[in-house]
């Protein structure tokens, strides 16, 4: 959490992807992430609240944990799926690179204003 809020000038997607801020969050379980929590991938820490950030370290730790123990990748919700419509609100989930590496971020831009 203290070393999320280090860093209030960067997105947070890019924050989740540092492997120095918190371990083990890839490409997938990032966009995941966000939009489990309902996040903007495009918002700087500084505009998230404390509320937001639990959901994103706790969200991440389960979804990992369900990869780890071989649960299926069917319920993936955004990731790969760009132009595929929302499965909660329909809209196309819309993809961008974003950040240093230039990674695929994929996100709804309804569920995650």
């Amino acid at each position: 959490f203290r070393r999320i809020r280090a860093r209030p000038d960067v997105e947070i997607a890019e924050v989740l992807l540092n492997q120095r801020v918190i371990a083990g969050i890839g490409n997938i379980w990032k966009s995941e992430t966000l939009f489990a929590c309902r996040v903007n991938p495009f918002v700087r820490v500084a505009e998230l609240s404390d509320e937001q950030i639990r959901c994103l370290v706790t969200s991440a730790r389960k979804l990992m944990q369900r990869s780890a123990n071989a649960e299926s990748r069917n319920n993936i919700a955004v990731y790969s799926r760009g132009g595929d419509p929302c499965r909660r609100c329909k809209t196309p989930i819309e993809s961008r690179k974003q950040g240093i590496d230039a990674r695929l971020t994929y996100w709804c831009p309804t569920c995650q204003r």
